[in-house]
């Protein structure tokens, strides 16, 4: 069996895990212990994206972009699980190409690791 985990502080830290084992219980602990060993941090700005950021990954092509205060997450799929367990409230995206959810997940993760933190 296989579990994908997505965790997060709500506080500009997410991971995410792989973990495979002979039932389901175990594989979804590994998926835990790797996501929380491995999370990164998400430059938060306003409670949005510090900028837009385009990257294809595989298949998938993810546009992610701030939005203003009250939008909320308009994403879809995995993206607005992470973006939501990363603390992020409004944003606004697509993922293209891809339907796959592990491609899609990480897609959206390297995305996120390419945010660099606005300065004014």
């Amino acid at each position: 069996f296989s579990a994908l985990v997505v965790v997060g502080d709500g506080n500009g830290k997410v991971g995410i895990g792989l973990g495979r084992g002979l039932e389901v219980p175990p594989a979804i602990q590994k998926a835990m212990n790797y996501a929380k060993k491995h999370m990164i941090k998400v430059p938060v700005y306003k409670n949005t994206l510090p900028h837009e950021i385009k990257l294809k990954y595989k298949a998938a092509l993810v546009l992610l972009k701030p939005a203003p205060e009250g939008t909320g997450l308009k994403v879809g799929s995995v993206a607005r699980v992470i973006l939501d367990l990363a603390g992020v409230q409004n944003a606004s995206g697509k993922i293209i190409g891809s339907r796959n959810q592990l491609v899609n997940t990480y897609a959206v993760m390297n995305a996120l690791r390419r945010l660099k933190i606005r300065s004014n």
